[in-house]
C-alpha cells in the first residue's frame, strides 16, 4: 500500500500517487 507514502504526501498536495 501506498498510505504509508500517501500519508506525507496529502500533507503537501492532496492527489494520491
Amino acid at each position: 500500500t501506498y498510505d504509508r507514502d500517501w500519508e506525507d504526501e496529502k500533507r503537501q498536495r492532496a492527489e494520491p500517487k
